[in-house]
């Protein structure tokens, strides 16, 4: 009867310790994953934040509030070009190659956007080759 209840004894010691050390592993694992998840969220936000300038948002966005009090059709044309902009470079997949026409398409979008910003002193002309893109 002694040697039963002994075997229990230690069958429980044995099942609880597995228990413990499976628990823990699993623990180590959710912490793993999260701390992958938080580096993965921070490369993608630095791949976002490398594919644009901040100070060129901020100076856009201060010339789109200038404007609008003088020029809505130019606020109206700056909003849409900075939106096209923002909307083309940061939906782009994480990949480092592009076609040339996206990457035209970006430019011009930028330049439109400086073009109004700056009036007459910044004048601008793509071109490219249509085999090119």
């Amino acid at each position: 009867m002694l040697s039963i209840r002994l075997a229990v004894v230690l069958f429980r010691i044995v099942f609880i310790g597995y228990r413990e050390s499976t628990e823990f592993r699993l623990y180590e694992k959710d912490l793993e994953l999260s701390e992958r998840r938080a580096l993965h969220a921070n490369a993608s936000l630095a791949a976002i934040n490398g594919r644009f300038n901040p100070h060129f948002l901020y100076n856009s966005l201060n010339s789109i509030t200038s404007l609008s009090k003088t020029d809505p059709v130019k606020t109206e044309h700056m909003a849409m070009s900075l939106a096209s902009y923002f909307r083309k470079n940061t939906n782009r997949e994480n990949t480092n190659v592009i076609s040339i026409s996206d990457e035209l398409e970006s430019i011009r979008h930028y330049l439109e956007i400086e073009k109004i910003r700056f009036g007459d002193r910044f004048q601008f002309e793509i071109i490219s080759s249509k085999d090119l893109n």
